[in-house]
């Protein structure tokens, strides 16, 4: 009898639990869609939204229904199709909701005539031709070549229509192709089988080719942009799911719907993963980002994986970092860390702005103080210190390649010297970073000057500076275009550009050890490859008009240190962040880019913002993070049972 009250009881528990939420809203994703051509398609996401504020992808339980299906047809997958010009009502209805939106079809009169652009190039970066284990290699495989996730699509047609007498295109029997065969696997095949005869991307090859396997360059349009809804995601409980929509900017224009041809990959399929046709399925609590790629372009998405609701308890926020890391613990429903107690505080402190650890008498002095504000005071006096600026002239010493196999003579003790003076006197970090930029002459009366390692080429320093004062990795575009970023190899030349007119020169005299650093005016870059002459652009930049008795370097050092530089500020906040926080808010620092979003993206520029607004005071910038409630934490977060990208490590000491 006790058992079977107890069988009750928990059977009462279970479909209690299970009885389903009442959604109180419904939407369709996108708004108002744009369709090109008859057969285009676009598909549709069905949003519920609750009470308490969740969404969830209801698009597999919804019904959908056409007002006008002679203009625009919808699946029971939601999956909309063209069919004549007009506009057309799209209605979803679930759990006694709807609702609707308006599909409007253009350019209608018939099948728009296939692309090698728009409908092959993305069939072989979905299947993988075009990556960097197969075709899309350095060597290609086998003889066969293509551009790595095909940057270069001119190269593309020529290698696949063309090279090896066309044997690759079978016009006459198009379902003999040798690059249809090859991947269905009917003759055999290095890479296995990437396609079914039955899929939409062979339909899509097959078309092509019975078309006549044409390209009219002036006629092809190229993807300019991606656009990924939702741009940032939050699934609640395991197994949660979600669909990404992509949609294609054109050169023309247009926008199409990329979804089924995309390519995705998760940057960490132990916290969320995500299918072929771009459907995300939460594994574990953590934060992820969602790689998604088209021919020649990369973009991202964030995903937020919420395993169970926990109570957060209220915070009081002592300025606005505070304000946007509890605003994502609260996404996260992560319960904030404790505070650290005086003298945890006192040793991270000391560690993390001067590197070195409290005499003891320092340390009873601080601890016995009374004083509620004692902690700030701290912070605002350990940068008047010495030990500040020989700190932090390592730290740069590091980033800046201050070492004895890469300098000439005494140049390390002299710059070391330099760097210790600037830290000193607290030079505002935009000033500092352009006197390094723009410094000539020789080494004993230009210190600044041996930024520039003896023997780098204009390619090294570009891809040193970007790297290092931008956070941005441009060096993969040194060979072809970069395969996570929008950076292709003329973006890393036109940087190249701006150090063409460097060039050394040893001293004469008494102090003929010396190097000289000096303006070749006249001076032009070429591609070492191509030899091909390139002018100064800056990243994300026109190319900039340059003539003779131009310091090239001087331009560069506007428009780095300019307000307006969408990556210097945050590049060194970020930097700050992570000896301060033991990760930075993009993780690695010197790693920004579309593929890689930061953790907290709103916290990074008001951080950037409030940078710039103080002068780039780097002394000001350092109590910013301390004095928060975040920084003196135990460094354990509450309720965290793995490391993710929400946490928080406990810093390291500096080496």
């Amino acid at each position: 009898m006790a058992m079977r009250i107890v069988a009750l009881l928990l059977f009462a528990a279970v479909s209690a639990s299970a009885v389903p939420r009442n959604p109180v809203k419904l939407s369709l994703e996108p708004s108002d869609p744009l369709l090109f051509g008859r057969g285009s398609k676009q598909m549709l996401i069905a949003i519920a939204r609750y009470s308490d504020g969740s969404e969830e992808d209801v698009t597999s339980k919804a019904r959908f229904q056409s007002g006008k299906p002679a203009v625009a047809t919808v699946d029971e997958n939601g999956l909309v199709t063209a069919e004549s010009n007009g506009g057309a009502v799209l209605r979803v209805m679930y759990r006694g909701l709807s609702a609707s939106t308006t599909a409007l079809v253009q350019r209608a009169e018939g099948p728009p005539p296939p692309s090698f652009n728009a409908d092959v190039m993305p069939v072989l970066t979905k299947i993988g031709c075009n990556g960097g284990n197969c075709h899309g290699a350095l060597n290609g495989q086998n003889g066969f070549k293509l551009s790595l996730f095909g940057y270069e699509p001119d190269e593309d047609y020529e290698m696949i229509v063309h090279k090896h007498d066309g044997r690759r295109v079978n016009l006459k029997e198009p379902e003999k192709s040798l690059m249809l065969l090859k991947p269905t696997f009917q003759v055999p095949h290095g890479g296995g089988q990437v396609l079914k005869k039955d899929s939409p991307e062979f339909r899509a090859l097959l078309t092509w080719i019975k078309d006549g396997a044409q390209r009219v360059p002036a006629n092809e349009k190229r993807i300019v942009a991606l656009r990924v809804t939702p741009a940032e995601s939050v699934l609640l409980g395991k197994d949660a799911r979600r669909q990404l929509l992509v949609t294609a900017r054109y050169s023309d224009g247009t926008e199409r719907d990329i979804t089924r041809t995309a390519k995705f990959q998760s940057n960490d399929d132990s916290i969320a993963k995500v299918t072929p046709e771009g459907v995300l399925t939460a594994e574990r609590g953590g934060e992820t980002a969602i790689v998604v790629r088209a021919p020649g372009i990369a973009g991202g998405a964030k995903v937020d994986v919420v395993l169970q609701a926990r109570e957060v308890p209220a915070t009081v926020s002592n300025n606005f970092i505070d304000d946007h890391v509890f605003a994502k613990l609260k996404t996260l429903e992560v319960p904030p860390s404790g505070l650290a107690d005086d003298a945890t505080f006192l040793r991270r402190a000391y560690l993390d702005i001067i590197g070195l650890i409290p005499t003891s008498d320092e340390a009873r002095a601080f601890l016995a103080d009374k004083d509620p504000n004692k902690r700030a005071k701290l912070v605002d006096q350990l940068p008047e210190r010495p030990e500040y600026a020989d700190f932090w002239a390592l730290y740069w010493g590091d980033h800046l390649n201050n070492t004895k196999q890469l300098l000439y003579n005494k140049g390390p003790y002299i710059f070391t010297r330099w760097l210790n003076h600037e830290f000193s006197r607290n030079t505002p970090y935009n000033q500092f970073v352009r006197e390094l930029l723009t410094s000539s002459g020789n080494m004993f009366d230009a210190a600044a000057t041996s930024f520039y390692p003896l023997m780098k080429k204009e390619q090294d320093l570009a891809a040193i500076t970007s790297q290092v004062f931008l956070g941005v990795s441009i060096e993969c575009a040194r060979c072809h275009n970069h395969p996570l970023e929008k950076w292709t190899r003329d973006d890393f030349n036109g940087m190249a550009a701006f150090f063409s007119q460097v060039k050394y020169k040893n001293g004469v005299g008494p102090r003929n050890n010396e190097r000289i650093l000096y303006v070749d005016f006249k001076r032009q870059f070429q591609n070492p490859d191509t030899k091909q002459v390139y002018w100064p652009k800056a990243l994300d930049g026109p190319v900039l008009a340059s003539h003779d008795e131009v310091d090239r370097r001087e331009q560069l050092a506007d428009w780095i240190t300019s307000p307006q530089n969408p990556f210097f500020a945050k590049a060194l906040v970020n930097r700050m962040w992570r000896n301060f926080m033991g990760r930075g808010l993009v993780e690695p620092v010197d790693d920004f880019r579309v593929t890689n979003p930061a953790t907290n993206a709103p916290l990074l520029e008001v951080l950037a913002k409030d940078f710039v607004e103080h002068g780039y005071d780097l002394h000001q910038l350092i109590p910013t993070p301390i004095v928060t409630i975040r920084w003196p934490t135990r460094g354990i977060t509450a309720a965290v049972s793995r490391p993710s990208r929400c946490s928080i490590p406990s810093p390291k000491p500096p080496a």
